[in-house]
Parts: structure tokens; sequence; C-alpha cells
């Protein structure tokens, strides 16, 4: 079993533009390499490479499946965060939902409560009354 090494090259594009040079170890720079950056040195490996010892088969088809790779990839952290920002909606408005539910609820009870204070006092003031009428009929 042979170790295959992918060559990597170095292009001088005359960019002295920081953010926009690939020979860099800052990994926020690296993170944001995408799938136009990967085609760019991808052409421009081909367009350089020693017509008399070109790129072997084995190793364009392991830069295209990583090429695949990276594509899949990003399409498949762009759905997530789609679907995040769905959840996170729903919760919201279920959370509001809720919220209103609640605050129509405890009116509701707080009226409840009103009335059966209410209640509670006049049979009070009734049961009062019908005894001091009682206490005032005379006993016979």
């Amino acid at each position: 079993m042979s170790d295959t090494i992918i060559p990597t090259y170095v292009y001088d594009t005359g960019n002295t533009n920081t953010e926009d040079n690939y020979n860099t170890t800052d990994e926020s720079n690296f993170n944001n390499l995408g799938k136009d950056s990967f085609l760019n040195l991808l052409v421009a490996q081909l367009k350089n490479q020693d017509p008399l010892n070109p790129m072997e088969d084995k190793e364009t088809i392991a830069q295209m499946a990583q090429f695949s790779s990276l594509e899949q990839m990003q399409n498949l952290n762009q759905t997530m965060s789609e679907s995040q920002a769905l959840i996170q909606q729903s919760i919201d408005i279920l959370n509001y939902t809720n919220s209103v539910k609640q605050h129509e609820i405890l009116t509701k009870l707080t009226s409840i409560d009103e009335i059966l204070k209410a209640y509670m006092e006049q049979s009070e003031e009734s049961e009062e009354s019908e005894e001091s009428e009682e206490s005032e009929q005379p006993q016979e």
C-alpha cells in the first residue's frame, strides 16, 4: 500500500490583499474558503501543471470528490440553519399563543373569583338579615 501525496501549489496572483491570500494559517480565513475558492484552486492547478508530468486521474477524482463533499456539507449547513430558524419561529409563536391563553384564563379566573366573592357577601348579608328578622319577631 503506497501513500499518495497530493501536491499543493501556491500561485502568485499578484494580489496583495491579505484577505484573499490563500497561503495563510489563519483559521477564520480557512473557514471562509467555499466552493468558488476550491474550484479556482483546482482550475489554477490544472492550468499550471507540468505538461510532462500531468496530474493523475486519481488525484483529479479525489479532488472532485472533496469538492462534492464540500458542496453537500454547505447545502446541509444551509438546510440546518433554515430549519433552525423555522423551529425557533414556531417556538416563539407557541410561546406567544400560550402567553395569550394564560392571560385569558387568568382574566376569567379573576372574574369568577369576583363573582364568588360577591355571591358570598350577598349570602352573608341575607343570612344576617334573616337572623335579625327572627330576633325581632316576638316570641309566643
